[in-house]
Formats: C-alpha cells, sequence, structure tokens
C-alpha cells in the first residue's frame, strides 16, 4: 500500500505563523518527504551554513539585539533568534535517544511528516 509520503512527487509549501506578537507573520516552507533533517542521528554541523548568515533570524525574520541572541537549529544548521527556537526533539537516528535544539520551521515539518504518515 502507498503512503501519501511515499506518494508525493514534488515539495509540498506549507504556511506556518512566526510571530512573537500581536501580529500575525506568517511564512511559507518548503517540506520534503526526504528532507536530511528526518534522518540525523546527531547534530547537523553544517560549519559553511553558520558561516554565511544573515543579521536576520531564519524563522521570524527579527534583527538580532546582539550576537548573544543567535542560536543555531540542530538539525537545519540555521541562525534563529531564542523564541525561533525554543524546544528539542529526539534525533531520528539516535541510538540514546538524543535531543536536539530544533527551530519552528524544522518543528512545523516533524509535524507535517507525522500528520502525512497518519494520514495512510
Amino acid at each position: 500500500m502507498n503512503t501519501l509520503l511515499g506518494m508525493m512527487q514534488r515539495p509540498l509549501n506549507f504556511v506556518i505563523n512566526t510571530s512573537h506578537g500581536p501580529d500575525r507573520k506568517d511564512k511559507t516552507i518548503k517540506f520534503e518527504p526526504d528532507d536530511k533533517i528526518f534522518s540525523l542521528s546527531g547534530p547537523n554541523e553544517d560549519f559553511t551554513l553558520k558561516a554565511n548568515q544573515n543579521p536576520f533570524c531564519n524563522c521570524c525574520e527579527g534583527k538580532y539585539k546582539n550576537q548573544k541572541d543567535v542560536k543555531y537549529c540542530h538539525f537545519c544548521s540555521k541562525a534563529c533568534c531564542s523564541r525561533c527556537r525554543y524546544k528539542t526533539r529526539v534525533f531520528p537516528r539516535s541510538m540514546s535517544n538524543d535531543r536536539g535544539d530544533i527551530c519552528k520551521e524544522c518543528d512545523s515539518k516533524f509535524w507535517i511528516r507525522q500528520m502525512l504518515k497518519d494520514k495512510q
């Protein structure tokens, strides 16, 4: 039997709310079932990506007040503020259930993936 994930021919775009205050701010995210975040056994240490960050959070696009505010998602390696990287998740292939800090975008991708699996 084919699953919805297996039948996907192209990436799926979805919208998440990335606001922290009263003004709603939405961002379109691309979901791909074979994204490398779904097969990590430990932190993604893409130092090239870390070196090429802009002065804005990759999730909410807010400007950092200082460099101490910059956090990195252990799944996608993108820089984000502490409000957008606020929780942890077990790495999918971790044998010891190691957890990593995760941004709103990556966390949303895991939820979408789970919903597609549940709709089988």
